[in-house]
């Protein structure tokens, strides 16, 4: 009986029986590989002819196939050819050639069959069918198991060499009758196969160890600017505006984002990067970054009532526009917290007193988290989706630039703080309150967008050394693990 086969297996298709030459049960198992050659041996075997039977076996013995082989064979014939030896020696007659155990058949003899009378023949035919037939038991085995090609290719290559040698010992006749050559050809396909798989897969690992090795580390000396980390303004409204210098030096030069984290700037840099939401998340930078040049870089700071007057009505305009673009961005990622149109406004009018301003600011800085915190804990998209190598550059240029004119709002601060000591005015205030809905808005939507990404680009970047760094030391071991763990990364 044949050996159980599953259908399938790990390597794209089942693998191939046995060949049925190797199977030979005789008679008594209900079947087997070899009943083509028991039928040719009943068929012109004399009476008395004799077949072991090996009922209750897997697998038939290969002495068994051997006497039924060398039953089917006719006389044996072998003549040695005129240019065998030198000087053409001539031959009379039948020359029987009895098989080396040792070695194969001379190219210059031309036989029909091995001698069945001699026993070394008959025992080297066996040898080898016995050799094929466990290196086949054991290439099935080990395919059906799911090993890995470099394990069961041996197994199949040894086989197929066997059985090659076999087939120059067996009649040809009784080789074409048992099909060992189709099977033998099978073998070869499956051999064909896993190799091609094999070669597959390594130039896949390959590329992935070329794309790993694009992870670039900084060499370069921490600078002045780069070895610390800049103080936290005390001023509330002033902390998106610090937070956002923090984020441009990691771009320019790699800093530090907080006392113990530091950000290189190759992490703006990496290859093969997924940003999901990615259009209008650039759109919205862009908007900020346009409305900032158009209408806020060139405004005079005011030096008396009716300029602060109109300044505050530019910021105002400002505002109204950033909170519309607020309101769009919400719809689009969870963590852009929607605009409360009942906000600092409502509080604080256009009426109120500097005491007052100052007591809610300090109420917002109270509540206001750190916001790289803030970025870890929000639920929203985060860098998965679409390939953005080309567009990682140009979103870290507008991130750049954005960082960097924000900073007029600042600016604004300072120069308003000191006007303050000289002159509180009622325009004064109401410049005050559209400077802060401005850095709310900065602290919101700006800083959650960006720090978000940086916090991703980041995790990335860690990732990638942590894998170039066990492929140094455990390549093959931790690609197995990458294949398990990268289904559905």
């Amino acid at each position: 009986m044949r050996v159980a086969m599953s259908s399938s297996d790990s390597h794209g298709e089942p693998p191939p029986s046995p060949p049925p030459l190797l199977q030979y049960g005789g008679s008594g198992n209900g079947g087997g590989g070899g009943g083509a050659v028991a039928a040719e041996a009943a068929a012109t075997t004399a009476a008395g002819g004799r077949r072991r039977s090996s009922a209750g076996q897997g697998y038939g013995r290969a002495s068994d196939l051997l006497e039924a082989g060398h039953r089917t064979a006719p006389p044996p014939s072998c003549e040695k050819s005129k240019d065998a030896r030198p000087g053409g020696i001539s031959t009379a007659g039948p020359v029987v050639v009895e098989p080396s155990p040792t070695a194969s058949p001379s190219p210059n003899q031309r036989c029909s069959s091995p001698s069945p009378r001699g026993e070394k023949g008959k025992y080297m035919v066996m040898g080898v069918l016995s050799s094929a037939l466990d290196l086949a038991k054991a290439a099935v085995a080990h395919d059906e198991q799911g090993a890995l090609p470099e394990k069961v290719l041996p197994y199949y290559k040894k086989a197929i060499r066997a059985i090659d040698t076999a087939l120059k010992l067996l009649p040809e006749h009784v080789a074409e009758s048992t099909g060992i050559k189709r099977h033998r050809d099978n073998y070869q396909a499956r051999v064909d196969k896993l190799t091609q798989g094999l070669t597959r897969d390594n130039q896949h690992k390959d590329r992935r160890v070329r794309q790993q090795s694009r992870v670039r580390f900084s060499q370069m000396d921490l600078d002045a600017h780069q070895s610390t980390l800049e103080a936290e303004p005390t001023h509330p409204a002033r902390r998106s505006y610090w937070v956002l210098r923090l984020v441009r030096t990691t771009i320019l030069y790699g800093g530090y984002l907080t006392p113990k984290l530091y950000a290189p700037k190759e992490v703006w840099t990496q290859v093969g990067v997924k940003v999901s939401g990615f259009a209008p998340r650039i759109d919205a930078l862009e908007s900020v970054l346009y409305m900032i040049i158009d209408q806020i870089k060139d405004l005079p700071k005011p030096v008396d009532a009716e300029a602060r007057k109109e300044a505050a009505e530019v910021m105002r305009t400002f505002r109204q526009q950033a909170h519309k673009l607020q309101t769009d961005l919400s719809r689009h990622f969870p963590y852009v917290v929607q605009v409360d149109p009942l906000g600092l406004a409502k509080e604080l009018g256009p009426k109120s007193n500097l005491g007052r301003l100052n007591s809610v600011m300090k109420n917002i800085g109270r509540n206001m988290k750190n916001s790289a915190v803030v970025a870890v804990e929000r639920i929203g998209a985060g860098i998965n989706g679409k390939h953005v190598d080309d567009g990682l550059a140009y979103y870290k240029q507008v991130v750049s630039e954005l960082c960097s004119e924000c900073q007029v709002f600042d600016s604004w601060f300072v120069h308003l703080q000191d006007q303050m000591a000289k002159n509180d005015t009622e325009e004064m205030d109401e410049l005050l309150v559209e400077l802060h809905l401005v850095s709310s808005f900065m602290r919101e939507v700006v800083c959650a967008i960006v720090l978000r990404d940086l916090e991703s680009l980041v995790d990335r970047y860690l990732r990638k050394m942590r894998k170039s760094f066990a492929r140094m030391y455990w390549d093959g071991d931790y690609e197995d693990y990458e294949e398990e763990e990268d289904i559905g990364s």
